[in-house]
């Protein structure tokens, strides 16, 4: 009788302890360094007298943010496609200077100037390419810094790869979970963008040339990783 009540109340215990560990919150994943981090949709915005331009966009997935939905990161209804509209998180750029370098061939190259990059979480999304300023709406969650930067311009498409080194973040909760970039990318993320050479016809009165892009960034060792 001893041996069954012990095995019974172990039995009761493990169950207890699994049941728990079932009902803990998720806690933010902190990416490899390396592995890929996020991916991304964005526009870039191009005055072509001033050479000054700017980007926003919005993130399809954020490594280590909770996914138990077909599509966590956008706030889409039923039978709706997710898109910019419905996206939770967003980024924009502070506005760069590109400086024409001589041609290579039938290469043609652009030095973007350093800056900051922003990420921004919504939970009332309503993003629209044709008004900047709604990829800027909601909590200010992630303050990265670039430095100069080369952009590669072929015949069809441009691309370059940028280190955003983040300076600073915010704690902001999401479905239920709290979440700091901090704890996601300490170190920063590397962005490998891909620019569409073919202008969309939006325009704005600032920016009268528009190039649609996407990308992925992959997760930077932070110092403390490096020390190890």
């Amino acid at each position: 009788m001893k041996a069954h009540t012990l095995n019974t109340k172990f039995c009761t215990l493990a169950l207890v302890a699994l049941i728990g560990g079932l009902l803990i919150p998720a806690e933010a994943q902190k990416t490899p360094t390396s592995a890929v981090a996020c991916n991304f949709v964005g526009r870039f915005y191009l005055n072509p007298i001033s050479l000054q331009g700017e980007v926003v966009g919005y993130f399809t997935n954020i490594h280590g943010i909770f996914n138990g939905m077909s599509a966590p990161l956008f706030n889409s209804p039923p039978n709706v496609p997710p898109s910019e509209r419905t996206a939770f998180f967003t980024f924009r750029s502070d506005v760069f200077t590109l400086n024409a370098l001589p041609a290579n061939g039938d290469l043609v190259l652009f030095l973007v100037s350093a800056g900051k990059f922003n990420i921004f979480f919504n939970p009332a999304p309503n993003c629209d390419w044709s008004n900047l300023d709604t990829f800027s709406n909601g909590q200010h969650i992630a303050n990265f810094t670039r430095p100069e930067v080369l952009d590669l311009q072929f015949k069809s498409i441009s691309q370059h790869m940028i280190t955003e080194t983040l300076i600073s973040s915010q704690t902001f909760t999401f479905k239920g979970h709290n979440y700091n970039f901090s704890e996601l990318v300490p170190g920063g993320i590397t962005l490998f963008e891909a620019i569409s050479n073919t202008p969309l016809p939006v325009a704005l009165t600032s920016f009268s040339i528009v190039l649609p892009f996407a990308g992925s960034g992959l997760a930077v060792a932070c110092e403390k990783d490096q020390q190890h």
